[in-house]
């Protein structure tokens, strides 16, 4: 099976060495989107939080022994799916931003921890869940033992809509197409 991703946007931002995570970020920059997806944002509000999916694009090859990392913050070593490691086997990111700004197709964001020319594959609202995750902003939301990465939490959302043959994204057609073409069976969830 192969799957493939057409970045939506990039990420603009002069900050060259941004936060490992963004529940503790607090850097602003924007989402450049694709000017044949502008009409997407008609409702994204200043002041919203909004879910960001990203690629890791300067993230090192995955190779079977980093299935086992050591983060940087932590004093243990961890396997990589209870980690929020960009040295993943699909680098995939996620972060939750709040929208300072919507002008033409640019996002203003502020909690960044992407970098610049990182290219974006998705945008979605915060749900009221993830809001109250976002304002706790602590340590205990990163990763490891006693608590799963937002990504985590994310992907397992993710992955029981495709399970569940749910539409998402504009207009249904992407969600849809996923969902009858893809079938995730034994995921360990």
């Amino acid at each position: 099976m192969k799957i493939e991703f057409e970045p939506i946007g990039f990420v603009k931002t002069s900050i060259e060495k941004v936060p490992r995570h963004w529940t503790v970020s607090e850097i602003e920059g924007e989402i450049v989107i694709n000017e044949k997806y502008e009409e997407g944002l008609k409702d994204i509000k200043r002041g919203q939080n909004v879910v960001v999916i990203f690629y890791f694009n300067e993230s090192p090859r995955f190779t079977p022994d980093l299935l086992i990392q050591k983060p940087r913050h932590r004093n243990e070593l961890l396997g990589v799916f209870s980690t929020c490691s960009p040295v993943r086997p699909n680098p995939i990111g996620m972060s939750i931003v709040e929208v300072l700004d919507v002008k033409g197709h640019g996002i203003r964001i502020k909690g960044l921890d992407m970098r610049d020319g990182t290219p974006v594959l998705d945008i979605k609202p915060v749900t009221a869940r993830d809001d109250q995750t976002k304002q706790k902003r602590s340590e205990e939301n990163d990763d490891g033992p006693g608590g799963e990465c937002e990504l985590t939490k994310l992907l397992r959302r993710v992955i029981l809509t495709i399970r569940n043959g749910l539409r998402c994204g504009v207009g249904g057609e992407f969600g849809a197409s996923f969902a009858q073409n893809v079938r995730v069976e034994n995921a360990i969830i």
